[in-house]
């Protein structure tokens, strides 16, 4: 009994710590706010970017093929929005559910406003994974395209260089981590 009292309230810690909403004295990189961890600040301290503290799928598709012009390379909200419009245009995906639309429609701490990173993002995002945590072994899918049948990738590894790859669209093995800017 006293074991479950002791779960709940550590449950409770930390899920508010995660969870925060309001602006901290002080954010620094790996800190929790605003649903996930800070991975990024940029040069004033007030803005940057937080990931999701857990990946929200494993062994997914970037989506379709056919070229949509989601090209930035160094900010994934607009590519997210033109590859799920894309996506709700074709009526048939590809894989059960597109990395995008996973984080189109993911909510995590009353945030609805994540998307797939680009490829900037990703990479930024490995650099920093011992930071963040609970990544797996493999490869993560950007939101940035590279062709009409490719998309660029990164393949998380320990001790490793960061790598990218043009990868297929089509491919069902991506992870799936999401991100939101603050």
């Amino acid at each position: 009994m006293k074991i479950s009292y002791v779960l709940i309230i550590f449950n409770f810690f930390l899920t508010s710590a995660i969870c925060q909403t309001e602006n901290p004295p002080y954010i620094s990189l790996g800190s929790s706010y605003g649903g996930g961890i800070v991975f990024q600040i940029d040069p004033t301290g007030q803005h940057g970017l937080i990931a999701a503290p857990f990946d929200q799928s494993h062994g997914t598709c970037w989506g379709n093929e056919g070229w949509i012009n989601a090209a930035y390379m160094d900010n994934g909200k607009p590519n997210t929005e033109k590859i799920v419009s894309f996506l709700k245009e074709k009526r048939r995906l590809s894989c059960e559910t597109p990395a995008a639309w996973i984080c189109d429609t993911l909510t995590l701490c009353g945030f609805a406003d994540w998307y797939l990173p680009s490829i900037d993002e990703l990479i930024t995002m490995n650099e920093n994974r011992k930071l963040i945590g609970e990544f797996i072994l493999g490869f993560y899918c950007s939101s940035t395209e590279s062709n009409k049948a490719n998309c660029w990738s990164v393949k998380f590894e320990p001790k490793s260089k960061c790598v990218s790859f043009q990868s297929s669209k089509l491919e069902k093995g991506y992870s799936v981590r999401c991100i939101r800017k603050f």
